[in-house]
């Protein structure tokens, strides 16, 4: 079901999923070197490969590195590489959400389950915000003293909790694990947690308590999500598997044809030895 969000596998091998029901938001906290980059290419790919009709909005603090790939195909919507356009991209979605609100209100509709089932011909289907490094909001804030830059916090923390009710979900990573870039609001309301290896114990605490995820090892992570905490191990992947899913919805995209199928490129199952070594007490 286009709910269900492929994030990796745990201890015997079961896919571990993102239920975009009971947890509409993802907030990502990683150390350098953990595998932050390829864990949110996971849930990218699989939902470009499992629901063509899905709609995306890029904002990628990288100066556009991390998420490039993704710039060119026909369900994105918007990409972001720096404050200012993030900030023009979050009008955007705002705009967006209350034109799906406005929908939803004039059908009599307040369940957005139940609005897709009734109506499955209707172009309101699940949009997918991802941000990498969204604690450079705060950042920007502290090194230039703009006000305006910290007003992209605060209308994410307002958007995380009205958008979850038309459809739209975020996805949101930083590898800055530190109380200094981490804002609560924000945390509380970016409904699952994610976390993976952190530099020390203060930070694992910060993110995730009790989770020991300055222990971890690459590509290992701990989700709390859906009222429990579960060990996982994200998928590999790599610049050529990207590739062999986007390509296609490029070409497409820039002949102008329609909709395309799904792409059927499999994402590789990487598990090393180690994979079997959980940190959960």
């Amino acid at each position: 079901p286009h709910h269900m969000v492929l994030i990796g596998l745990d201890l015997d091998s079961n896919p571990v999923y993102w239920n975009l029901k009971s947890d509409p938001h993802i907030g990502l906290y990683a150390n350098t070197g953990a595998g932050k980059s390829t864990l949110t290419h996971t849930p990218i790919c699989q939902i470009i490969q499992n629901n063509s009709r899905a709609s995306f909005y890029f904002i990628d603090l990288k100066n556009g590195v991390e998420y490039s790939a993704y710039k060119d195909i026909p369900q994105c919507k918007g990409f972001a590489k720096d404050i200012e356009s993030a900030e023009r991209l979050i009008s955007e979605i705002q705009d967006e959400a209350e034109r799906r609100y406005k929908i939803m209100e004039e059908a009599n509709y307040r369940d957005y389950y139940k609005y897709i089932a009734d109506k499955p011909r209707s172009n309101m289907t699940h949009c997918f915000i991802f941000i990498d490094e969204f604690a450079t909001l705060m950042f920007n804030k502290k090194k230039n003293g703009k006000d305006e830059t910290y007003d992209c916090i605060d209308t994410l923390v307002e958007l995380a909790t009205k958008i979850r009710f038309v459809g739209m979900h975020i996805f949101a990573g930083t590898q800055r694990c530190t109380r200094n870039y981490i804002d609560p609001d924000l945390k509380n309301n970016l409904t699952c947690t994610i976390g993976m290896r952190v530099m020390n114990k203060r930070n694992s605490e910060l993110v995730l308590e009790d989770a020991d995820l300055h222990e971890l090892k690459p590509r290992q992570g701990i989700m709390f999500g859906d009222g429990k905490q579960q060990f996982f191990r994200s998928y590999y992947m790599d610049e050529e598997i990207i590739n062999n899913i986007v390509s296609p919805l490029i070409i497409s995209n820039s002949n102008n044809k329609p909709d395309t199928q799904p792409i059927k490129t499999e994402v590789k199952n990487v598990i090393d030895v180690d994979f079997k070594e959980s940190p959960l007490k």
